[in-house]
């Protein structure tokens, strides 16, 4: 658990900067409700990717974790594709005020961002299995051993 809080810090440092830079190019487009437009895009892929972030940790070996990066892959996409369909038809206010784009914007962001991100987390994973620390070595050890049945 403790791999997957530091690449949070990372995304949502990161995530904060790209919304200082959007919100500075779309309040003067879109008026003041652009603030609120970039704060719920933001939100709604730090929530998308961070999701991908902590399945990708939890996931306990190798097979584990691919299946773990398909699904965090159908969240990622999926949470902001419903959020184009749902925010902008329940909220005028925030589709003229560039929603849509703002949360491409974002998306983008969030994939260039956790990319390298996930490679660390699986990386990491795959060394602590290699060295014998990982968990399936543990597990597999007692097995043998006859601590567990």
């Amino acid at each position: 658990m403790s791999g997957f809080l530091k690449p949070l810090l990372i995304l949502s440092a990161s995530l904060a900067v790209v919304a200082a830079i959007a919100a500075w190019f779309a309040v003067p487009k879109y008026g003041n409700d652009a603030y609120l437009s970039c704060g719920l895009a933001a939100l709604i892929v730090w929530v998308a990717c961070g999701f991908g972030l902590l399945v990708a940790a939890l996931a306990p070996n190798h097979h584990a974790r691919l299946n773990a990066l398909m699904g965090g892959m159908l969240v990622r996409m999926g949470l902001p594709l419903a959020s184009l369909f749902i925010v902008p038809g329940s909220s005028g206010r925030l589709a003229e005020a560039g929603f849509a784009n703002l949360l491409l914007v974002f998306f983008l962001a969030g994939l260039l961002i956790e990319t390298p991100l996930l490679v660390g987390i699986i990386r990491r994973a795959q060394s602590g299995e290699q060295s014998g620390t990982g968990e399936d070595k543990r597990s597999s050890d007692n097995v043998a051993n006859g601590a567990a049945t």
